[in-house]
């Protein structure tokens, strides 16, 4: 489908995010990473994603490539690519957890969609790189994520109830839930506050 800017998108979507993302050390994320394998029969792969964060005023957005290795018809490794740009607002102070209102929409070509954020006035900001494995439990979606310099989380999200079951299922209700963004915290630590 054409979008009115002139560029292909897949979907759009528009939700409320809720999450709980908690820091582990190797070892503990080591831990939890079999327990999921254990429970849901799934060893899933680490897949790369690389968050690039564009600014205008007050407005920020994110593009997301995420590459997922695939096997071409000879079985042999080939990379898919696909391609999200989101936006985060109003988060919500009374959640324990994480809480936004997100916009998020696929689209088909990285660089003309980073070509038309340029044509309207947004200024690239800010990027990461992650890996990323995603697992299903119960209504909730578990992420494992790697950050470079070897920074290893857990990423719960769903709705508080479940968040807090699953917590408890995986031992996890001693370490403290970590509200900032990825990018908040990279943000910091570039600029030596933590």
């Amino acid at each position: 489908r054409k979008g009115k800017a002139g560029f292909e998108y897949v979907d759009k979507m528009k939700k409320i995010e809720t999450e709980a993302k908690i820091e582990l050390d190797e070892a503990n994320f080591e831990k939890v990473k079999n327990q999921l394998w254990r429970i849901t029969s799934y060893e899933a792969e680490f897949n790369l994603q690389e968050n690039i964060f564009y600014v205008k005023g007050k407005t920020r957005v994110r593009l997301r490539e995420q590459r997922t290795q695939v096997l071409d018809y000879r079985n042999e490794r080939d990379y898919h690519y696909r391609y999200f740009l989101n936006q985060k607002l109003n988060r919500k102070k009374s959640s324990q957890y994480k809480s936004m209102e997100e916009d998020e929409i696929e689209v088909e070509d990285k660089k003309q969609t980073e070509q038309i954020l340029s044509f309207v006035g947004f200024k690239k900001f800010l990027s990461y790189k992650k890996q990323r494995a995603d697992f299903e439990i119960g209504s909730c979606v578990v992420s494992l994520d790697i950050l470079s310099g070897n920074k290893y989380f857990i990423e719960i999200e769903g709705d508080e109830k479940s968040i807090e079951m699953v917590i408890n299922e995986f031992g996890l209700q001693d370490f403290p839930v970590e509200k900032r963004s990825y990018l908040e915290i990279l943000m910091e630590k570039k600029n030596g506050m933590h």
